[in-house]
C-alpha cells in the first residue's frame, strides 16, 4: 500500500489527496480544482498530481492523464486527450500544463503554454522544468528548448551541455556536467549571472526562491544572484562546509557539516530561524512594530541607496516598516491608487488601447491592464516614466514594478488582463469604468495576480 499524499502548489486555490489505493479526493475552490466529481471515475491508480492557479492534472500508472478545474487554466484537455498517453512527467505553469511522453515528445494545453513554435525541436526530451509561466525542456544532448506565453524564449548560445535545470519565478539556471552554470530569462529574477560567473564553478546543486538563485559548490561554499532580498552576503562567513540547500518562495536554508543551519531572506518565509536556533518557541500573534523616523534618538534615518533596484527595495521597506507614509513619497515614486484614476481617463491612453482592437466586452479590462505598463514605459501625456508602488490590502507590505527597465510586473500586461477577466469582482467593474474613486482595489488585485510573497519586490 502506498502512503497517502497531498498535492497543491503556491498558486493553487485547492488541494488534492491521493489515497493509498490511488483514488483522489479534492477540496477547496470548486471552480479551480476543488471539485473533481466530473472525472472521479477516471481517477484511479494515480501516481502524481500537478496543479496551477485554476486546474489539476493527474498522471495515472498506465501513463494516461486526467484533468479537471477551470478550462482557462488547462482543466479541460479534450483537445489533446488522445495524445496524453504513455506520459512519464507532467508539470504546471501559471495557466498551462506540459506532459513529457515516453518517446521524448511534449504535449501542452491550457493558456500561454503552447509549444507549437518549438515543437520541431522538442525531440528526445528527458526532463521539463517550469518557472511561473515559462517551460524549459532538457534534451538528451544537453541542449535546452524554452517557450512560454509569448512563444519561443530567447536563449543564450552557450546553453548547451546542461545536466539539470532549476527555476525562479521568471528565470532558469542550467547546471552543466562540468559544474559550471548558465542562466537565461528575466535578469531581475536571476536570468543574468554574468556578475558572479567566475564564482560559479564546481557547482553541485542550485535552488531558487521566487527571484533569487543560490548555488552550492563542491567546496561547501554558496553563491547567490538575482534579487537583493535573497542575497546571502551578510551570512557568507557562516556559509562554509554547506552540505545541502533548500528554498522557500522568499528564503534559503543551508545545512552545514556540523549539523547547524544558516538561514537568510524574507523573515516571514523562513529567513529568520533564531526562534528555533535559540531554543525558543513562538506563541500567539506576532505584532509588527512600526519603525520610527530616526534610527536612534538624534540620529537621522538612513538615506536611500543610489542603485535603482536597491532604492526601490529601500523605499518599499520604509513604507512597510512605517518609517515613511504613503503621502510623503519622494524621488519620483507614486502610489498606483493615487494616480490610476487620472491615467485611466487620459484621452491618449484610450487612444492607445483602441488601436489594439479589443472586443467591447473586455475593453475596460484590457485598458486597465495596459495602463500599468503605459505609465511605467513613459508613454502617457507628460512622457515621464513613473516609479510605481502598490501594496496589499492592509498596507502591510509594499511592492514596486518597472523601476529601472520599464517592464510591467512579470512582463505580462496581457496575463493581467486575462486574470482580471477571470477574477469576477463587481467593484472592479465600477472602478475601471470611472464610477468609483477607490483605486486601491487595483493594487490588491495586482498582489493577488502576481502571487507576491510577503516581501518587497523590485522588478
Amino acid at each position: 500500500m502506498n502512503t497517502p499524499r497531498i498535492f497543491s502548489s503556491r498558486n493553487s486555490e485547492a488541494f488534492a489527496l491521493v489515497r493509498s489505493d490511488g483514488s483522489v479526493v479534492t477540496w477547496g475552490e470548486s471552480a479551480r480544482g476543488g471539485d473533481c466529481s466530473g472525472v472521479q471515475e477516471q481517477l484511479y491508480n494515480v501516481e502524481e498530481i500537478q496543479s496551477n492557479k485554476g486546474a489539476f492534472a493527474a498522471l495515472r500508472g498506465d501513463g494516461c492523464v486526467v484533468t479537471w478545474g477551470s478550462s482557462s487554466f488547462g482543466g479541460d484537455s479534450q483537445a489533446v486527450q488522445d495524445q496524453l498517453q504513455n506520459v512519464r512527467q507532467i508539470c504546471a505553469a501559471y495557466s498551462a500544463f506540459a506532459a513529457l511522453r515516453e518517446d521524448g515528445s511534449v504535449i501542452t494545453w491550457g493558456r500561454g503554454g503552447d509549444c507549437a513554435c518549438v515543437r520541431a525541436r522538442l525531440k528526445d526530451v528527458v526532463r521539463i522544468e517550469v518557472s511561473e509561466s515559462w517551460f524549459a525542456a532538457l534534451l538528451s544532448d544537453g541542449s535546452v528548448v524554452s517557450w512560454g506565453p509569448s512563444g519561443k524564449a530567447p536563449m543564450p548560445a552557450e546553453v548547451r551541455g546542461v545536466a539539470k535545470i532549476r527555476a525562479t519565478q521568471m528565470a532558469f539556471a542550467g547546471i552543466r556536467a562540468d559544474g559550471s552554470v548558465v542562466t537565461w530569462g528575466d535578469r531581475r529574477f536571476g536570468g543574468d549571472s554574468s556578475a558572479i560567473q567566475d564564482e560559479l564553478r564546481d557547482v553541485q546543486e542550485v535552488c531558487g526562491t521566487s527571484g533569487t538563485f543560490a548555488a552550492l559548490r563542491a567546496d561547501g561554499r554558496v553563491v547567490t544572484w538575482g534579487q537583493p532580498k535573497g542575497d546571502g552576503s551578510h551570512v557568507q562567513d557562516q556559509l562554509q562546509d554547506v552540505q545541502a540547500l533548500q528554498a522557500t518562495t522568499g528564503a534559503f536554508a543551508a545545512l552545514l557539516g556540523d549539523g547547524t543551519v544558516v538561514t537568510w531572506g524574507d523573515k516571514s518565509m523562513g529567513g529568520d530561524s533564531s526562534s528555533v536556533r535559540e531554543g525558543k518557541v513562538m506563541k500567539g500573534t506576532a505584532m509588527k512594530a512600526k519603525a520610527k523616523a530616526t534610527s536612534k534618538a538624534g540620529e537621522p534615518a538612513p538615506s536611500a541607496p543610489k542603485d535603482p533596484e536597491k532604492e526601490a527595495l529601500w523605499m518599499c521597506q520604509q513604507l512597510s516598516d512605517g518609517t515613511m507614509s504613503p503621502e510623503s513619497l519622494t524621488r519620483g515614486y507614486v502610489l498606483l491608487r493615487h494616480e490610476a484614476k487620472k491615467w485611466v481617463n487620459l484621452p491618449k491612453v484610450k487612444e492607445l488601447v483602441s488601436r489594439l482592437k479589443q472586443p467591447a466586452d473586455n475593453w475596460h479590462h484590457f485598458m486597465f491592464a495596459h495602463v500599468c505598463s503605459f505609465m511605467i514605459d513613459g508613454i502617457l501625456e507628460d512622457g515621464k516614466a513613473y516609479k510605481v508602488l502598490f501594496s496589499d490590502e492592509k498596507d502591510t507590505h509594499f511592492f514596486s514594478c518597472g523601476v529601472e527597465d520599464g517592464h510591467f510586473i512579470r512582463d505580462g500586461a496581457n496575463l493581467f488582463r486575462e486574470f482580471l477577466e477571470d477574477y469576477e469582482v463587481r467593484d472592479f467593474e465600477a472602478a475601471i469604468k470611472g464610477k468609483s474613486s477607490d483605486m486601491k482595489l487595483l493594487e490588491n488585485l495586482l498582489v493577488k495576480f502576481a502571487h507576491l510573497p510577503q516581501e518587497t519586490l523590485a522588478s
